[in-house]
């Protein structure tokens, strides 16, 4: 997304995403989340939400490729290293262990599950979890100013 949106299409200031897993005691708990979230222009969200929901759409059809996968897990797992070198980290980590009644090798295990991904499971968990015309879209801006502004008017180039 980010590689359209921002670069390619220039739409959006910034594109992000955030997913929030189960995280109950008891593994158990059905409210996790995904969220995608853009900055843009409010001239420009139709078109930033549209090409989200393409995106989206093109992430179930086609699924990821094994250098995306790749270069995703060996970027979380040194984004975890890299944290657990932090000691205000690693404090957090611990109360965190003890409140789910979780010990260091919880984390060493799921870095194991992180390694053992293949291209076909994560693709599978795609199309099984993500369903993109179940997700909300809200919209958060001065648009009244946004109305005030006459919008730009697309040159085409010829020969």
């Amino acid at each position: 997304m980010g590689d359209r949106i921002r670069q390619k299409e220039g739409l959006s200031y910034g594109v992000g995403s955030d997913l929030d897993a189960d995280a109950s005691r008891d593994g158990r708990d059905d409210a996790g989340s995904w969220s995608v979230q853009a900055i843009a222009a409010p001239e420009n969200l139709e078109q930033v939400e549209r090409a989200m929901r393409e995106e989206l759409a093109r992430l179930v059809k086609d699924g990821v490729g094994a250098e995306e996968l790749k270069d995703a897990v060996s970027g979380l797992l040194t984004q975890r290293e890299q944290a657990r070198a932090s000691d205000p980290a690693v404090a957090g980590g611990w109360v965190s262990n003890l409140f789910y009644g979780r010990t260091m090798q919880f984390a060493a295990d799921l870095d194991a599950k992180f390694r053992a991904l293949t291209v076909e499971s994560v693709n599978a968990a795609i199309r099984r979890h993500l369903k993109p015309e179940q997700f909300s879209v809200y919209a958060a801006g001065d648009f009244a100013a946004a109305k005030n502004k006459a919008p730009a008017k697309a040159k085409a180039a010829g020969p």
